[in-house]
C-alpha cells in the first residue's frame, strides 16, 4: 500500500519470492538474477524507479496465517480531519495475535521516524472481540476504499442466519463499522457486507477443510473484501474530461 508522501509497505515475504531459490521452488522459472543478499536493495530501488516510493517499509506479519498481506490489518487513509494517518488492526489483550500486533505497530512508528523524522498518526480498528462463550474474529481490515465509499465486509450468523441482535458477533460489527466513520468523517460512505456461512467449514479466524469450495462462502481474516474486489479506472471516463479539458483550452487560446 503507498500513502501521497512517496511512502510504501508491504510485508517482508516480498523479499523472500524475489528469491531465485524461492521462485523454483514455486515451480517458476526465476525472473531476475539477482543474488540473495541483493534482494532487498533491488525491489526498493524498484519502488523507487516505477511507483516513486521513496520510503519503503516492510514489517513481517503479525498474523498467523499463510497470506502476509498488509491490507488484512493496516491501510493509509485519510481521516476526518483531512490528514493522513495510518489505520491498523488491534486485537484485545490476551489474544493471540495480540503481542504481534503491538509488536508491528512500534516497529513501524520507529521505521517511519528513522526515515521521514516524524512519528506517524495511528488509528486503531478492532479485530475481535471476546465475549462470554469465546472470541469472535472480524476482518474489517480486509476492506476496500473506492471513491469516497468504504465496503466493509462483517461477521454474518451461524448457517447464513443474520446475526442475532446483542450477539458478540453483532457488537463486534457495529462497533466497526462506528470505528471507521469516525476515522474517515462524514466525506465517506461506510457500507457493511455480510456473507453466508455454510453448514461445513472454518470459523472466520481458521482455514477452511482442503480442496472444499464450499468452505469457502465466507469471510476470512486473511481472504475477505479487499482480496476478492478490486476498484479500476473509469478510462472512458477520464478520455471524456480530458477532451472536455482540451476542447475548452483551445477555445479559450482562440479568442
Amino acid at each position: 500500500m503507498v500513502n501521497t508522501r512517496g511512502e510504501g509497505m508491504s510485508v517482508d515475504k516480498v523479499y523472500d519470492n524475489n528469491k531465485q531459490g524461492k521462485q523454483i521452488e514455486s515451480g517458476f522459472q526465476p525472473f531476475n538474477d539477482w543474488e540473495d543478499e541483493a534482494v532487498e536493495d533491488e525491489v526498493k530501488k524498484i519502488m523507487k524507479e516505477y511507483y516513486g516510493i521513496n520510503y519503503f517499509y516492510t514489517p513481517s506479519d503479525p498474523q498467523d496465517t499463510y497470506i502476509d498481506h498488509v491490507d488484512t490489518w493496516g491501510k493509509w487513509v485519510q481521516d476526518s480531519d483531512g490528514e493522513e494517518v495510518l489505520v491498523l488492526g488491534q486485537y484485545p489483550e490476551g489474544d493471540k495475535n495480540y503481542e504481534a500486533m503491538e509488536a508491528l505497530v512500534g516497529d513501524v512508528t520507529a521505521d517511519i521516524i528513522a526515515a521521514t523524522g516524524k512519528a506517524p498518526t495511528i488509528k486503531r480498528v478492532t479485530l475481535a472481540k471476546v465475549g462470554p462463550t469465546g472470541t469472535t474474529y472480524g476482518f474489517a481490515m480486509n476492506s476496500l476504499i473506492l471513491n469516497k465509499k468504504l465496503f466493509v465486509p462483517l461477521v454474518a450468523g451461524v448457517n447464513g442466519m443474520a446475526t442475532v441482535e446483542g450477539s458478540d458477533a453483532d457488537l463486534l460489527n457495529k462497533q466497526v463499522l462506528e470505528e471507521w466513520e469516525t476515522i474517515l468523517g462524514d466525506e465517506f460512505t461506510v457500507f457493511g457486507y455480510e456473507h453466508d456461512v455454510p453448514a461445513v467449514g472454518a470459523g472466520h479466524d481458521e482455514y477452511p477443510p482442503e480442496n472444499d469450495a464450499s468452505t469457502w462462502n465466507i469471510w476470512f481474516t486473511w481472504d475477505a473484501l479487499h482480496c476478492r474486489l478490486k476498484g479500476v479506472p473509469d478510462i472512458a471516463y477520464f478520455a471524456s474530461a480530458t477532451d472536455s479539458s482540451d476542447a475548452t483550452a483551445t477555445s479559450d487560446s482562440s479568442d
